[in-house]
């Protein structure tokens, strides 16, 4: 239904960005760039895009799963994944 899928479409746009507060200033330059910089699926990046696809399979699904894909070394996050919720048992 088009005018549901843009109903849905719309409440997240509503819903907006938001921003990482730290009171260490060091901190807070690394939280913000993480949240501008992290990879999100195969072509995104930003918190904002991986958050923008969990709340839309939200409100599509009524259920969503996100992953934190780590590095090869472990040591840090390489990644954020929506995971298709069919892939789920």
């Amino acid at each position: 239904m088009p005018i549901i899928d843009a109903a849905l479409e719309k409440i997240v746009r509503l819903v907006g960005g938001f921003r990482l507060e730290c009171d260490d200033e060091q901190v807070q330059t690394r939280l913000r760039r993480f949240a501008d910089e992290v990879r999100v699926g195969g072509a995104q990046r930003g918190l904002d895009a991986f958050l923008a696809c969990y709340l839309d399979d939200l409100l599509t699904y009524g259920s969503a799963a996100g992953e934190i894909v780590l590095s090869a070394e472990r040591d840090s996050i390489y990644a954020l994944y929506n995971c298709p919720l069919g892939n789920l048992e």
